[in-house]
C-alpha cells in the first residue's frame, strides 16, 4: 500500500503545483481589476477638468481663461444639470474668483494650471455626479 502512495507522490505534487499556479493567476487577475476601477476616477477627474477648462477658455485659445465665462450659465451649457461645481480660480496675484453651482456636498478635486490674462493661475475643480 505504502508502494503505491509513494509511486503517486509525484502526480500529487504536480497537482499541488497546478493548483498554486491556477491560484496566483486569479490572485493577480483581480489584483488588475481593482487597479483597473481606481484608474476609471483619475480619467473622470482628468476629463471634467479639461472640459471645464475648455468651457472657461477664450476662442481658440485652450488654457487662456476668460475671466467673463466663469459664469453658472457658462458651465450650465457646458455641462448641464448633471454636475455640481465649485470653481476657484486662484491667480498669483492675490486676486481669487470662486464659482458655486448646485449641491456641493462630498466633491471630488482635479487642479489644472491655467492662463489669466496672460499670468500663470490655478483652477481648482471641484464636482460631484448628480
Amino acid at each position: 500500500m505504502s508502494g503505491m502512495i509513494a509511486s503517486k507522490t509525484g502526480f500529487y505534487l504536480m497537482y499541488i503545483f497546478i493548483f498554486v499556479v491556477g491560484i496566483t493567476i486569479v490572485a493577480n487577475y483581480t489584483n488588475v481589476e481593482s487597479k483597473f476601477d481606481s484608474n476609471l476616477e483619475i480619467v473622470q477627474d482628468s476629463v471634467v477638468a479639461e472640459r471645464t477648462v475648455k468651457c472657461l477658455s477664450k476662442e481658440n485659445e485652450f488654457g487662456e481663461i476668460d475671466e467673463s465665462k466663469l459664469t453658472e450659465d457658462s458651465l450650465r451649457n457646458c455641462f448641464g444639470e448633471r454636475y455640481s461645481f465649485i470653481i476657484k480660480l486662484k491667480k498669483f496675484d492675490g486676486i481669487d474668483k470662486q464659482l458655486t453651482v448646485g449641491n456641493s456636498n462630498q466633491l471630488k478635486q482635479a487642479k489644472r494650471y491655467v492662463l489669466v490674462d496672460g499670468k500663470s493661475a490655478v483652477l481648482e475643480v471641484g464636482y460631484n455626479a448628480a
